[in-house]
């Protein structure tokens, strides 16, 4: 992704436990953004743009143990997004879909869409999974029909 790029981030991809999507260090003066090579292509994407939110939101904080690092995984992740637990992760999340899917570019492209294949479209459009498309369309208040 460029915008990692531009920010003189690293991305590497790696194969790392199941489950574990992506992680960012910030090492001697450097920053490293690891993602799961086994991911599809739209979850490596959104897991970048995840990462990204945690190294412009989160990376002056101080962690658990002091440690320079986030590490995401997915079951964790999800979990305890939902149920609110983790702020940072939820902040991450929020920063990842409005990164992908800007709320205006949804918007005018929502009034345009086939409402049959609104998901499916979409997703497409923004090289993003329709998992994630829905929840950025669910979030954003539209009411979508199954």
């Amino acid at each position: 992704m460029k915008i990692a790029e531009r920010l003189g981030i690293q991305i590497v991809e790696s194969g790392f436990d199941p489950g574990v999507s992506g992680l960012i260090v910030r090492k001697d003066g450097k920053v490293f953004l690891g993602v799961n090579e086994t991911d599809a292509a739209v979850r490596k994407r959104f897991t970048i743009a995840h990462e990204l939110g945690h190294f412009t939101l989160h990376m002056g904080k101080t962690l658990p143990l002091g440690k320079p690092i986030f590490v995401d995984n997915v079951a964790a992740r999800d979990q305890s997004s939902s149920r609110g637990l983790i702020p940072e992760e939820i902040e991450a999340n929020k920063f990842a879909a409005e990164l992908l899917m800007p709320h205006s570019f949804i918007s005018r492209d929502v009034s345009k869409a086939d409402p049959r294949k609104l998901v499916e479209d979409l997703a497409d459009k923004y090289d993003v999974s329709q998992t994630a498309m829905t929840l950025r369309l669910t979030n954003l208040g539209y009411h979508l029909s199954t």
